[in-house]
C-alpha cells in the first residue's frame, strides 16, 4: 500500500525496475518444478499482461501468454458479467 492505498507493482515505474530480477527468479524456480511453458496464465488482462509480455520477450520464459481478467476485478467491478467471464476462462482452458 501507499498512503492507504492499494499499489499494483505495475503502476509505478521506479517499484517494477526493483521486483524485476525478483520476478525472474520466481519465474525461473517454477519453470523448474517442471511447470509447461508453452502456455502461461496470466490474471490481469491488462497492465500485467502488459509487463509480463514485454519479460517474456526478453527472456522467453513461455511460448505463449494468455491473458485473463483477474477474478477480483470480475468480482468487484464486472460482477453482471461473472457469466461471460467464466466462459472466457473456460475456453481458455479447454484450448490444446
Amino acid at each position: 500500500t501507499r498512503q492507504g492505498r492499494n499499489c499494483n507493482y505495475y503502476d509505478d515505474p521506479n517499484l517494477q525496475r526493483d521486483i524485476r530480477g525478483f520476478v525472474v527468479d520466481c519465474l525461473e524456480k517454477q519453470i523448474r518444478f517442471g511447470l509447461r511453458t508453452d502456455r502461461v496464465y496470466v490474471l490481469g488482462h491488462a497492465k500485467n499482461l502488459q509487463f509480463l509480455s514485454a519479460l517474456n520477450e526478453e527472456i522467453h520464459f513461455c511460448e505463449r501468454l494468455v491473458g485473463l481478467p483477474h477474478p477480483r476485478f470480475v468480482m468487484q467491478y464486472q460482477l453482471k458479467k461473472k457469466g461471460e467471464h467464466l466462459s472466457a476462462y473456460l475456453r481458455a482452458f479447454g484450448q490444446e
